[in-house]
């Protein structure tokens, strides 16, 4: 296989990377959404915790929110399905080849989108995490390789370590979303770069980022997978008064790249 046989150039398409920090929009601000919600949404917004069901609601109206800018559609022309252990489906969105990827974190959501037309075995994930500077590394043992905990274990520093930790686990959360999303039973700290490439039949670009969200303290680790060799675009958008602004803030974030070639 060539270097670039099963890559959409970048000028093709771009991933955009929404995110939407919601940690100041009240519980009843946030219901005002609900009649929004398809009968499968609605059925898995009520299965859900109280706490929870914030997160799902916001994260859903940002979804569509971003389909509808992809789309240059109304947001109500927009179906959404739910499905077991998948996204969810929106056929506008499979009619025009459009890839989406949703990850929550801490008060964050993100929600990852590019539109690919009709190029074959396109896939897209995206996973968000908070670095939590009182977390423990101990996790790592369900998500790394041998390698990658003995990298780990090697780094002199703390903060290295941390940082490889989150690195590790959002590129691995984000390839699990990308091309094993139907495979429950995968353990993360078997999922192999390599491997995932070969399966699926195509490469993989992956960019990653740690940065921090306007009016937060928090930092967050980012990981985006795709089939295409695409440079993410990050746009922050903001509630107003708890509805979604018409503007958004485009962040200008350093991406770290890499490539994974199969051959």
């Amino acid at each position: 296989m060539s270097e670039n046989e099963n890559f959409l150039s970048s000028n093709e398409t771009d991933v955009t990377l929404w995110l939407l920090p919601y940690d100041k929009v009240s519980y009843q601000a946030s219901k005002r959404d609900v009649a929004k919600l398809s009968a499968t949404e609605l059925a898995r917004y009520q299965s859900c915790r109280l706490s929870r069901q914030k997160e799902f609601l916001l994260g859903r109206m940002l979804l569509r929110h971003a389909l509808a800018e992809q789309l240059a559609c109304p947001i109500n022309k927009l179906d959404v399905d739910e499905r077991q252990r998948m996204p969810p489906y929106v056929p506008l969105a499979e009619e025009n080849g459009i890839r989406f990827s949703i990850s929550h974190s801490h008060s964050l959501i993100a929600v990852a989108i590019a539109r690919c037309g009709i190029a074959q075995n396109t896939v897209l994930g995206a996973d968000v995490e908070y670095i939590n500077p009182a977390r423990g590394l101990s996790a790592a043992a369900v998500f790394c390789n041998a390698m990658q905990k003995q990298l780990i274990e090697n780094s002199v520093s703390s903060s290295e370590k941390k940082r490889l930790y989150y690195l590790f686990w959002t590129q691995k959360e984000a390839y699990f979303k990308a091309c094993f999303y139907s495979e429950a039973s995968s353990a993360l700290s078997t999922i192999d770069f390599d491997e995932v490439g070969r399966r699926q039949g195509h490469d993989l670009s992956a960019a990653s980022l740690e940065f921090m969200v306007s009016g937060q303290a928090e930092r967050y680790q980012c990981a985006v997978y795709s089939s295409w060799i695409a440079v993410p675009i990050v746009k922050q958008l903001m509630l107003e008064e708890n509805h979604f602004s018409p503007n958004h803030q485009e962040l200008c974030p350093q991406w770290s790249h890499y490539k994974l070639v199969i051959d």
